[in-house]
Formats: structure tokens, sequence, C-alpha cells
């Protein structure tokens, strides 16, 4: 045996670098495109069950725009938007449609975790998430995307604020709060938001800004 080289076979003094990504799948390849469609379907199926669920519970006054979430690519309807990336069309039902349903990834708690105390605190993996689903239901320009953005950011605003005028400042207490809570909130989330909102310092902001 060669007193040179180590037991696999390998010179002594060099490295071998067995990096993970060795096993990771090349761009382009069949490996990849059959990741992406996973995780595509795994995004439309975990959208899809928690609208479903949404929607059997009382929710009189809430869109669901289940009709828009079953679309298939082939079903996806464009949206045209002016020089400064306001949508416009390709009719006013079609911007209706599209507002309604940003609404409805901001109440998702996937897309839109309400963990978080403010929106710059949203990881980019979830914007990335609801704006790959967002163009699945709808045919839209690249430059569209900082609209989406903000529309689907004002809306998720206003739910927490929602949640709090509903469901923490009305109950004097925590049990009162977790029994009341909104049903299509997890429990995790929600009571991050109460610790959150019951802290003295929050309290003061908030009273100031009343």
């Amino acid at each position: 045996m060669d007193a040179t080289k180590s037991n696999n076979g390998e010179k002594p003094g060099r490295s071998v670098n067995r990096s993970s990504n060795q096993n990771q799948p090349k761009k382009g390849t069949r490996q990849e495109s059959v990741q992406n469609r996973a995780k595509v379907n795994e995004e439309d199926a975990i959208t899809n069950r928690e609208e479903k669920e949404t929607s059997q519970r009382k929710t009189r006054g809430k869109t669901l725009c289940k009709k828009i979430h079953a679309r298939t690519l082939e079903e996806r309807v464009e949206v045209t938007f002016n020089e400064d990336f306001q949508p416009i069309g390709l009719s006013g039902k079609v911007v209706s449609d599209l507002s309604l349903f940003l609404g409805t990834l901001a109440r998702n708690s996937t897309f839109c975790p309400l963990r978080y105390t403010n929106w710059s605190g949203m990881p980019d993996d979830n914007k990335n998430r609801f704006w790959r689903y967002t163009n699945r239901k709808f045919i839209l320009p690249v430059e569209a995307r900082d609209w989406i953005e903000t529309t689907v950011r004002e809306a998720w605003r206003r739910y927490k604020h929602k949640i709090k005028k509903n469901h923490f400042l009305k109950y004097s207490n925590m049990t009162e709060r977790l029994k009341n809570r909104p049903p299509n909130v997890p429990i995790s989330q929600f009571k991050s938001l109460c610790a959150y909102w019951s802290k003295e310092t929050i309290q003061a902001i908030s009273e100031n800004n009343t």
C-alpha cells in the first residue's frame, strides 16, 4: 500500500470539500423542477385548507374569495396597471377582486403571521411566498410587486387593529381573551400579540396616539 496516501486514497494534507451543496439539485435540473412544483402544491394546499376551515366557521362579512383561490394557471385573469403601477383594469371588477384577494392573504396566518410586531419584521420568505401565490391567480407585471406588498401590508395592519379592538381591549384578562380569541388565528400567534400589547411601554405609546 502506498504510504503517501491515507486510508481513503487521498494524499495527506489536502482538504476535501464534502459540502452539503453536493447534494443540492443543480439549477434547471429535473430534481429542482420537482422540488419547485412540490413547494407550489404545498402553498396551495395550506391556503385552500385554511380557507376551507375559515368558511366553516361563523364568518359573516368576511370575504373569502374561494373561487379566486381555486383558479388554475390557465384560469388566471390579467390585471393592467397605469404608469404609476396602480391597477386600473381590465375592468373594475378585476381590480376589486385583486384587492379583496390580497385581503385574504393578509388574514392568512401562513402567509402573514401575526407574531411580528410590525411589517418590517415580516420575513422576505413570507413576502416572496404571497407574491408567487398571487401570480398563480392573476397575470401581473413584475413592476406591480411594490403595490401588491403595500396592499397586503395595509390590510395586515387593519386586521391586527381589528383583533386588538375586538379580542384584546374588549376583555380585562388573558383567560377571557383566550376564550374569545379569533377562531382563525393560531393560539400561539394570538398569545404573542397579547403579550406585546400588554407591555407597559406599548400601552403608553398607544394611549399617546389616541
